[in-house]
């Protein structure tokens, strides 16, 4: 408001005297209040401690205070954002008069922060305008004055060079030397010279002009005594004083050209902007003389980095060159190669750069700028590139372009020849070697993670999560706005100085304009990035990493070629039977010549990788190293490669594929050492995780389109399959693609000796496995390579699938892990190519035949099944080996592409295709068999063809019967082993169609076919398997192969044949079988239709029926003393409740009225039967569940009349009973926790009695899963239909002389009514309300509370008459049945006592109490309908409650409940409650109410 007021006063006019006496009180406040606040700021900074420096933690415990400086910043931002400028102006001289005293340099960045928000506050322009007075800066005189000291002439005249001179002290000692220097100006000469201060108090002092040059306004009339500060303190000997002078550098440059919002957090607009912000912010753009001060200090202090460099300067014709890269090349033998002229110089250099980047932003590429002034495309632009918006003083750039480059080439290249003459003449100088990189770091600062210190951008990127609450109260329904819409207006200030950020980043990439210099520096860094100091290395690689991410694509290919062939040559050892180590090392170095700007690479055009500069470390029968590894060199360039610039690059390019594949084998094996192990192992495994199959197809034109078999086009339908005709189009890069793949894989085939595995013909040895001890850590690597590499449109070659198809079977974990995975992919995309690409069918015969001559050797397939089950027995931890994590660290990357030898479930399937599994909503057992393994064999049997079922079959037998056949592995394995081969050959294996497997109808075998040999297979498993564990396997067996979903394979056929013989014997279900042989059929049963369409497959939906009727009709059965016989039982019938076909609703009906006519003649039966015994016995009360069984005899008119049972007899029939009801239970749970409601709906209406039949039982465990079943039935979807049916059942059962049945009616109906609140007919809930409403009139007590609870919410939601009606019911009855009973008021006592004594007590009906009571429980849920208010009828109803409290038990008991809660919840608004009553109201409402007090 203030702020409003003094820009009202600046238009003129003014405002009324009592406006300007209010405004000065306020500002009188204001004053005293931040001069306080101050205070307290100061005292609180002087106790903080000193923090940490960069890139080093604290240690220890601290009692000292902690405060967060980016909070700190953006509260001072606040404050002095909204108080009056005279306030800011008093604040800002406090301040300064504090840090112009000692030097706190423990709130060295708290203190900063001050200044610099307090220098921005007193000079804002929408204050007032500028003016003389008002541009004089408060700090930036002090402090200078301090700094700087001025002195008479000293006789003689000094060029603007500054010389180190020697100062005499009063006592003539030397020792302290102070940096003189005469400046000639047009006014008498002086001497200016650093103050006579400590290296701290220097340091203190140019911290906090720096900070407040960042953000003045007019930086003009000082700049020049600035610019000698600056001078005096880059040439001190002091490390902190120089550092201090670059950053005072840095913050006069960023004063003088930085784009920025004016101090405050911007004015509301009155109508939302164009880009969705609801507030404007001023921006503060630079004056032409601004820049031009900028360039020439600029300049200025390049010419001083100069002069420190080479020991001059550039003379007046050098001087106005606009390339500075040739005179810096011709004079790089004369840089002096000093360590502290070096440090000034690149300090200086990179204090240009920082404060700079505003003038340097304009360097960007001519391209760029035609762009983004180009209308069409400028939207895009601005929002993805530049981000231009709201940047008022150019798209494209800041400043001249021309000056722009000429400032970013100067600055550069002097940077790039330092740094050239120090790897040169230093390089054994790692400290010099780091400094030296440190101007490169600037081009490339938008690509860096935010240090601690940067924390502003972090927060306003993350404005959405941190204010997420706020923005979405300021947000309009469904309103659609802009970036920053309803945000906070300081975090909307922070997002936008961030996004300006971005774009000076963006547009200061100077290597786009000059790309000669741009190209020398990344030359430079590649090469310093190997280098032997790893701070230096880490320096390098991350300029070198940033600069990829911009740098053009031919010069990111050749950096990252260089860099893979300087991680081969740092590998390079050579034994027997390699080359020469000067050959190698010559063509090496030939092929880093030809790396230029062309896409030239390893001495061969376009890339191909050239042989004669491989070399290998341990070839194939070679011997050991004999040239030791640079392990530096080596980590140096494997941090570069994993990289995100390089590695997604490699892994999408064959040129650099081939070269990893040549370089990573060899660097492994090389890195012995365990730090380079683990960089180069990370490499590999981040290669390994961005693998895929690289299809780098050839055009492929199609002849109309891809047909949707399931839309039926008409018109122009367009098919894949092999009748139409495709055509392919040559080009260049697919001949040259197929060149590198077949030398990348001639080189690993030789570098793994595997280019002797030609087949040999009946010989046992051409199947041994090529691994041995020797050799297997080289040829797992090989086959890894050959497996990242595998290619979708091209086969492997021969060789290769020789190689994975005997590695399956290798004794290296490692080796056959990659191989097994290799072998299943190969084939896979075999059958994939020979859809895609036809005509060659030749070439993938081939790769079968390969792969089949040697899978399909009986002895290598008992090897083969052997390894694996020594894998599934490493998996399971049971007895095995394993490879001591070799293949868990150096194949991690496998798991990250989830191919691991763990992954399972729909990973696997990912690879392969087809559906996930389980493919339906029936989750998958806990089974021990592993997807993968399954999924291998379903590839293996599809590929090649009957032959395996021979080859497999006499292992089979062994797995389950033989075990020790298979040394070091358990009968159980086995076992698993065994369920996996015959699950996956069912579900993958191909039979002619000219030779039938079973009949038409399902039912039988051909004799002597490959199915009944499959039949066979499954038989002997299943008969193995025992035990919990064993049903669960076999289970999962069956479901694979029922669920086969491969066209044209026999799997399907083989599930139909299993489902029509498991219905087809006699007994279908045998109740005297042994209880675990009863289970496990219902479990193979279940398994056998879990994963059927419940609508379109016929088989398995009359098997569904048919179990079902057998299940319900055996009363004995479906109560099985078993609990786990039970489970079984409840997880079939809730399948196959699904099946919708009308023969399968039709049985599971006559299903389900079986089980209920069951359940309720026993019940009939039991209730009978101990009314009768407690007749015989002359027992006068008879228990609850006798009580009105007549009644229920006569409802079920269904039930015979029942056999009266034995006493004995009687407690055996409960539990039968008992488990009946249990089933029932788990039934109904399961199908509505993760079944088909909708389809069973139509049966609840039938087993709902039951349910509710099952909770007057005696076991806890039993009710509970009654009432779970209950609760979930409630929810279930329901039509009109069946709702009224459940309706009339509730009715019923509310009738029920059970009151546990009874009392089991309520919460159902309440969340019945509820879920359907605003769905179903007014009519159903209004039946659901009086069935609570008669319940309040039960017999039982328990019964009349709980249905008083359910009122309440039921009420709530009940339509307005509704409650009128409740509510005149309930008081009708209370007036009614009030005669009955007599008050007890304190007068009456006495004589009711007297009237005791003599037995005259006048007695109440039971019935008359009872509907008092239930009236008194019905006002009472009315009352609480209303929690928190108080209505007009509420006063009324609580006075006819009053008059009952002295009523006899329970109501009273009920009345008082019912007045305590009352106060509980009405007391916090009782002062406003209690004018609803009058005033005899209130003082009965405070009587019960209130507590009396002890004196009343």
């Amino acid at each position: 408001g203030t702020k409003q007021l003094r820009r009202d006063d600046i238009g003129g006019g003014g405002p009324p005297p009592d406006e300007v006496n209010d405004g000065a009180e306020i500002e009188a406040f204001l004053d005293e209040y931040v001069a306080q606040l101050l205070d307290q700021i100061f005292a609180l900074l002087e106790a903080l401690e000193e923090p940490p420096k960069k890139n080093k933690s604290s240690s220890g415990a601290s009692s000292a205070p902690t405060l967060s400086s980016f909070i700190f910043s953006v509260a001072m931002e606040n404050l002095f954002g909204a108080v009056p400028r005279s306030v800011v102006q008093a604040a800002a001289e406090r301040t300064v008069r504090q840090v112009s005293g000692a030097a706190k340099m423990n709130a060295l960045k708290f203190y900063g922060a001050l200044v610099r928000i307090l220098s921005a506050a007193s000079n804002d322009p929408l204050d007032l305008p500028r003016s003389t007075e008002a541009s004089h800066s408060v700090f930036i005189p002090v402090l200078l004055n301090q700094i700087v000291e001025e002195s008479s002439d000293l006789g003689q005249t000094m060029d603007l060079s500054v010389d180190r001179t020697a100062s005499v002290t009063s006592d003539g000692d030397s020792s302290s030397s102070v940096m003189v220097r005469s400046v000639s100006f047009s006014k008498p000469r002086f001497v200016i010279a650093l103050a006579s201060l400590s290296e701290v108090e220097l340091v203190w002092r140019f911290r906090m002009l720096a900070q407040a040059c960042r953000t003045w306004n007019d930086l003009l009339p000082y700049y020049e005594r600035i610019l000698d500060a600056v001078r005096l303190a880059m040439h001190h000997p002091n490390r902190g004083v120089y550092k201090a002078g670059g950053r005072l550098l840095r913050g006069l440059l960023e004063g003088l050209t930085s784009t920025r919002m004016s101090f405050g957090t911007g004015s509301e607009l009155s109508s939302e902007g164009l880009d969705g912000s609801s507030y404007n912010f001023e921006w503060r753009t630079p004056k032409e003389s601004e820049w031009e001060a900028a360039a020439t200090v600029i300049h200025a202090m390049l010419s001083e980095a100069e002069l420190l460099t080479f020991g001059k300067k550039l003379d007046a014709a050098e001087g106005r060159l606009t390339n500075f890269e040739p005179v810096y090349g011709s004079m790089k033998n004369s840089v002096i190669v000093d360590r502290d002229k070096l440090f000034n110089a690149l300090r200086i250099i990179h204090a240009c750069q920082r404060g700079g980047r505003w003038i340097m932003a304009g360097a960007v590429a001519d391209a760029m700028r035609a762009a983004a002034s180009d209308p069409e495309r400028h939207g895009f632009l601005s929002a993805k590139l530049i981000s231009s918006m709201p940047v008022v003083s150019g798209v494209a750039g800041e400043f001249d372009p021309s000056t722009a480059k000429l400032l970013w080439g100067r600055a550069y290249a002097l940077a790039s020849v330092i740094c050239e003459a120090v790897v040169t003449c230093r390089p054994d100088d790692g400290v010099l070697l780091y400094r030296a990189l440190e101007p490169f770091e600037l081009a490339h600062e938008p690509f860096r993670r935010s240090s601690q210190g940067r924390m502003t951008v972090h927060a306003a990127r993350g404005y959405k999560a941190a204010y997420r609450p706020v923005i979405a109260v300021k947000m309009n329904f469904n309103a659609d706005g802009g970036v920053g819409r309803g945000m906070p207006r300081f975090i909307k200030k922070l997002r936008l100085e961030a996004l300006q950020d971005l774009r000076l980043g963006l547009t200061a990439r100077g290597g786009m304009a000059n790309e000669d210099l741009f190209d020398r520096i990344m030359s430079q860094m590649t090469m310093l990035s190997l280098n032997d100091f790893p701070v230096v290395r880490s320096e390098a690689r991350g300029i070198l990493t940033r600069g990829l991410r911009v740098a053009p694509m031919w010069m990111r290919r050749r950096e990252i070629s260089r860099v893979i062939e300087e991680l081969q040559s740092a590998a390079e050892t050579v034994g027997k039977g390699s080359s020469d180590a000067r050959e190698v090392d010559g063509a090496a170095s030939g092929a880093s010549k030809h790396a230029d700007k062309g896409p030239i690479m390893n001495g061969k055009e376009n890339g191909e990788p050239s042989n004669s500069a491989v070399s290998t470390a341990t070839r194939a029968g070679g011997t050991k190293v004999t040239k030791e590894v640079n392990y530096e060199r080596l980590m140096g360039a494997a941090d570069v490669l994993r990289s995100s610039a390089s590695s997604p690059y490699i892994m999408r390019e064959w040129g650099l594929f081939s070269l990893i594949g040549r370089s990573i084998s060899r660097s492994m094996l090389a890195a012995e050492r365990a730090d380079a192990a683990f960089i180069v192992g990370s490499l590999f495994t981040k290669l390994a995780a961005l693998a895929r199959p690289l299809g780098l197809n050839t055009l492929s034109l199609f002849s109309g389109c891809i047909e949707d078999e399931a839309a039926h086009f008409s018109n122009d339908s367009f098919q894949l399959s092999r009748e139409k005709s495709i055509h392919t189009v040559e080009d260049a890069s697919r001949n040259h693609s197929r060149r590198m793949y077949d030398s990348l894989n001639k080189f690993l085939i030789e570098e793994a000796g595997i280019a002797d595995l030609a087949p040999a013909e009946d010989s046992e040895s051409a199947l041994e496995s090529p691994a041995n001890e020797t050799q297997w850590r080289l040829q797992s690597l090989v086959a890894t390579m050959f497996y990242i590499g595998m290619r979708s449109d091209l086969p492997p070659p021969a060789p290769v699938s020789r190689f994975f198809a005997l590695s399956v079977a290798s004794e290296v974990i490692a080796l056959r892990q990659v191989a097994v995975k290799s072998v299943a992919l190969a084939l896979v995309l075999s059958e994939r190519r020979r859809v895609l690409q036809p005509g060659c069918e030749e070439q993938e015969d081939e790769l079968v035949r390969v792969v089949k001559s040697v899978l399909c050797a009986p002895a290598f397939m008992k090897r083969f099944i052997h390894k694996l089950a020594l894998d599934q027995a490493d998996e399971l931890a049971s007895e095995g080996y394993s490879d001591n994590g070799y293949s868990d660290s150096v194949f991690a990357g496998l798991s990250m592409m989830s191919l691991a030898k763990n992954v399972d479930g729909d990973a696997c399937w990912a690879l392969v295709g087809g559906r996930p599994w389980p493919s339906s909503w029936i989750p998958r057992s806990r089974d021990t068999l592993g997807i993968t393994r399954v999924r291998l064999f379903e590839t293996l049997a599809f590929s090649l063809g009957p032959s395996i079922v021979y080859v497999v079959d006499p292992f089979i037998a062994q797995l389950v019967n033989e075990v020790e056949e298979f040394s070091g592995v358990t009968a159980d394995t086995c076992r698993v082993i065994a369920a996996e081969l015959v699950s996956g050959i069912c579900r993958g294996l191909r039979v002619p169609g000219d030779s039938p497997q079973i009949s038409r109808d399902g039912t039988q075998l051909v004799v002597g076919s490959v199915a009944e040999k499959l039949v066979e297979w499954v038989d002997l498993v299943l008969d193995a398997f025992s035990g919990h564990e064993g049903m669960v396997n076999g289970g999962t067996l069956l479901r694979l192969i029922a669920s086969s979903d491969v066209e044209g394979t026999i799997g399907k056929s083989i599930g139909v044949y299993l489902r029509n013989r498991s219905i087809s014997s006699t007994p279908l279900l045998d109740v005297n079988a042994p209880a675990h042989v009863l289970a496990k059929k219902l479990r193979y049963m279940h398994a056998l239709v879990a994963d059927a369409d419940p609508q379109d497959d016929k088989s398995a939906a009359h098997m569904a029926g048919v179990v079902s009727i057998a299940l319900c009709s055996s009363n004995d059965l479906y109560s099985h003393p078993l609990k786990h016989v039970r489970e079984e039982i409840a997880r079939c019938l809730s399948l196959f409740s699904s099946f919708v076909t009308a023969a399968a609703i039709e049985n599971f009906l006559s299903a389900s009225t079986m089980v209920a006519t069951q359940l309720e003649a026993q019940s009939l039966q039991l209730d009978s039967s101990v009314l009768a015994n407690a007749a015989s016995t002359g027992i006068g009360a008879a228990t609850d569940s006798a009580v009105g069984s007549n009644a229920d005899a006569a409802s079920a008119s269904t039930v015979d009349t029942p056999t009266l049972l034995s006493a004995d007899a009687v407690e055996e029939a409960k539990k039968h009973r008992s488990r009946g009801g249990e089933t029932l239970s788990r039934w109904i749970s399961v199908v509505h926790w993760n079944g088909d409601t909708s389809n069973f709906a139509q049966f609840l209406p039938v087993l709902l009695p039951s349910l509710f039949a099952s909770l007057d039982d005696s076991d806890p465990e039993r009710i509970s899963h009654a009432r779970l079943a209950l609760s979930l039935a409630s929810q279930a979807k329901f039509s009109a239909n069946v709702l009224k049916m459940i309706v009339e059942v509730c009715e019923a059962a509310a009738n029920s002389s059970k009151w546990k049945v009874r009392g089991s009616v309520l919460p159902f109906a309440q969340v019945l009514a509820f879920s359907r609140l605003f769905t179903a007919p007014s009519e159903i809930l209004h039946r659901i309300r009086m069935i609570i409403v008669r319940l309040l009139q039960d017999e039982q007590l328990e019964v009349r509370e709980a249905a008083a609870h359910t009122l309440v919410p039921i009420v709530r939601d009940a339509p307005q008459e509704t409650i009128v009606e409740i509510r005149e019911m309930m008081v009708k009855l209370v007036i009614d049945t009030e005669h009955a009973f007599v008050s007890k008021s304190r007068r009456r006592k006495k004589k009711q006592a007297a009237e005791s004594e003599k037995g005259t007590t006048k007695v109440v009906d039971p019935r008359v109490m009872l509907e008092r009571h239930s009236a008194v429980l019905g006002l009472s849920s009315m009352v609480m309908s209303s929690p928190y208010d108080v209505t007009d009828w509420m006063p009324s109803v609580l006075m006819e409650l009053a008059r009952c409290i002295n009523n006899p038990a329970p109501i009273n008991a009920s009345v008082r409940r019912l007045f305590a809660e009352f106060w509980r919840t009405h007391r916090d608004e009782w002062q406003t409650h209690k004018l609803k009553f009058n005033e005899e109201e209130r003082e009965v409402v405070s009587e019960l109410l209130i507590s009396p007090s002890y004196y009343a």
